[in-house]
């Protein structure tokens, strides 16, 4: 190649000689390629120019983005699925607060015993109970318990192995037949027991409080102890009921120990109202019905939410958080995405704009389409790697930043982040092929000319 440009320049005198006719090959390829060499090698400098960098961070900053999106996406998937141990496909839920009309509390108790009454009565009701708690909710009430006969003390060094934090409710009986359940064994608590107050203190607890508290032995007829008051007493609880175990808070990674007293022992002015019906269907249709029937008891109770199962599930807390996370996360990676496919293309538009001249030596030179194409891609590849991998980072420390909003604590989803990563690599290759194929159509004789 370099004997053939030898050759060429030997031969220029005379083709300069043949006059205006032959002006357009005047210019000489060997000083042309001489004064332009330094462009045929993209320099480390030129590498870290401005331009270049922003592309690179237009590239991490999506991976980022994307990622996190992906990541808030497959927690509000699995959220979604997660088995609380009842089911929320049915049921109608009422949220009741007798205090915000200015009742006290055995008032309270006996309007709610009226409104259970009620219910029952309904056509198409089957059962109905009452909670001061609900699963999935946004309140969690809970207090530490024990074997009764040995009282620990917070100050102990043994206070958090002796005793147990247990989610602690009142309930109304029927409770858990409304949530489709079934006692494990022993007796739910009887209509006089849940609206008395007075009577000797009885509660039900579930299979992971009895696990953690008298291991494989049978817990019915045993004696539990509520953490000690101010004044050194503690209330000794006579344990009647066994019940299944279910999920408090949609993110615990398993079913949390419960302890359930009748609801004058363990009274709160808002309390759930669960309602089951016998077919399961039409239930949101029933919720005129409901509301006026619940006027109709008290005008001037305060109704504070009524819906169907369904209805509760999807607006919990946490969905919402990773549902919002998973939406924004998604628009912000999106027009990231784009942004950085439009500056890779501009980049690489500007980039062979100038190196006109150069490419045009190039295949003047001998050089294939494919070559041009190669020799222009090969810096975009080399921006799209770094950028990427620098995204890499910042995907693990972003993901790791949300953590405590994802459902599943954000660990790093290999998936995720190769879709992620496969998606931005296969933009920024696009992005770079357009400009790349543009420059094999460039004419060496337009080239050679090009200022």
């Amino acid at each position: 190649m370099w004997a053939l440009l030898n050759g060429m320049s030997g031969l220029l005198p005379i083709l300069m000689s043949l006059g205006p006719a032959l002006a357009s090959a005047r210019t000489s390829v060997l000083p042309e390629l001489k004064e332009h060499a330094g462009e045929l090698k993209v320099t480390r400098r030129a590498r870290f120019a401005p331009r270049n960098l922003l592309v690179m961070g237009q590239l991490a900053l999506s991976l980022t983005l994307l990622t996190t999106a992906g990541a808030f996406i497959r927690g509000a998937v699995v959220a979604a699925r997660v088995d609380p141990g009842f089911s929320f496909d049915r049921g109608i839920l009422a949220n009741l607060d007798a205090s915000l009309a200015n009742y006290d509390d055995v008032r309270a108790t006996a309007l709610y015993g009226q409104v259970l009454e009620r219910v029952r009565q309904v056509p198409g009701i089957t059962h109905a109970g009452l909670a001061t708690q609900m699963p999935f909710g946004d309140i969690q009430e809970s207090g530490r318990v024990q074997k009764a006969g040995t009282i620990i003390t917070p100050a102990d060094p043994n206070y958090s192995i002796a005793t147990v934090a247990a989610v602690t409710m009142g309930i109304s009986p029927n409770y858990f037949t409304a949530l489709g359940l079934t006692m494990q064994r022993g007796r739910d608590f009887t209509e006089s027991e849940w609206h008395t107050p007075g009577r000797a203190p009885i509660g039900i607890i579930d299979q992971a409080l009895a696990k953690r508290l008298f291991g494989q032995e049978d817990p019915i007829g045993r004696q539990i102890q509520t953490r000690p008051r101010g004044d050194g007493s503690v209330e000794v609880i006579e344990v009647v009921g066994l019940a299944p175990d279910i999920r408090h808070q949609m993110e615990d990674s398993e079913a949390g120990p419960h302890l359930y007293r009748p609801l004058a022992q363990n009274f709160r002015s808002g309390v759930y109202l669960h309602v089951s019906t016998a077919s399961g269907e039409g239930e949101a249709a029933m919720l005129p019905a409901m509301r006026a029937l619940l006027r109709e008891i008290d005008p001037t109770l305060p109704v504070v939410t009524l819906e169907t199962g369904p209805m509760f599930r999807e607006r919990n807390a946490v969905l919402w958080i990773v549902r919002t996370g998973a939406t924004l996360f998604g628009v912000f990676g999106a027009v990231a995405l784009f942004m950085a496919a439009l500056g890779i293309y501009g980049v690489k538009s500007y980039l062979v704009s100038r190196r006109t001249r150069e490419l045009g030596i190039q295949m003047a030179l001998g050089a294939t389409p494919r070559d041009v194409v190669a020799l222009v891609m090969r810096d975009g590849l080399w921006q799209t790697v770094a950028g990427l991998v620098v995204g890499l980072g910042l995907s693990a420390l972003a993901v790791r930043g949300v953590a405590g909003l994802l459902f599943d604590g954000g660990s790093f989803d290999l998936p995720i982040v190769g879709a992620a990563f496969v998606t931005l690599a296969a933009a920024a290759i696009a992005a770079t092929w357009m400009p790349a194929r543009r420059a094999t159509r460039i004419a060496p004789s337009v080239a050679l000319r090009s200022e």
